[in-house]
């Protein structure tokens, strides 16, 4: 008696998402940044901006004409309009016009032109200003992220099963 066992591939996608965290105590003291990069298809990525903005502290949104943050990406090419969450909308004494305002959290949103696997250099230059005194500080930060694997390319792993002779004895 003999029994066949079918021969058996496993496959494992490459990674779609790529995160890091820069920011935080070491570097930019007030807002720690969460960046995410997502495979959209087509060699667009979706690169997510998630800034954590200490207590006590407010940064600003993109449409703030005076204090809006600024993110570089070095030999892509960025697609459409940045997205981002809904800010404050502030009239601060004496000013004399609107600020833009997030505590607690910024979320910024880009599409970019790149490859897969491709490690992109990323600036961040963010003003942080402080809720009762308003005093602020330009928090930057300098990094690397790689862009995930695409979603249809596969390694492979194969497991073979050979076949076993199984004998029953009587």
């Amino acid at each position: 008696l003999a029994l066949m066992l079918p021969f058996a591939a496993f496959a494992q996608e490459a990674s779609k998402k790529t995160t890091m965290k820069v920011g935080g105590d070491a570097g930019s003291p007030n807002v720690e940044w969460t960046i995410t990069a997502e495979e959209e298809g087509d060699g667009i990525f979706v690169v997510t901006f998630d800034g954590a903005i200490k207590d006590g502290y407010h940064g600003y949104a993109m449409k703030d004409v005076f204090s809006a943050p600024m993110f570089e990406f070095e030999g892509t090419e960025v697609v459409g309009d940045v997205v981002e969450t809904l800010p404050y909308e502030e009239h601060p004494d004496g000013f004399g016009g609107t600020s833009y305002i997030y505590y607690n959290q910024a979320i910024y949103q880009y599409k970019i032109k790149a490859s897969a696997g491709a490690n992109v250099p990323c600036y961040i230059s963010a003003t942080i200003c402080t809720n009762e005194t308003n005093q602020c500080t330009v928090n930057t930060a300098e990094f690397n992220i790689t862009m995930p694997g695409k979603a249809d390319k596969k390694q492979n792993y194969f497991i073979f099963l050979y076949p076993q002779i199984l004998q029953i004895y009587s």
